[in-house]
């Protein structure tokens, strides 16, 4: 798995629009559901916990392909 697990989800202001689609990792649990997470390029911000997205890498069905 990628050291950056999570991707930022939310652009409904300016500020949220820039850190959109960007990857991150959670560096430090907050209370009231908020969170530390750093992005790739190294910048630190506290976001909600519910604006992050665990990516799921793909896994192939083992009846793929099968009729």
């Amino acid at each position: 798995m990628s050291d950056y697990p999570y991707v930022y989800r939310w652009k409904n202001n300016e500020k949220r629009k820039t850190l959109y689609g960007k990857f991150c990792k959670i560096v430090k649990q907050c209370s009231k559901n908020s969170v530390v997470v750093q992005f790739e390029d190294g910048g630190k911000e506290i976001v909600s916990r519910y604006s992050i997205q665990l990516i799921i890498p793909y896994k192939p069905s083992k009846l793929q392909g099968v009729e």
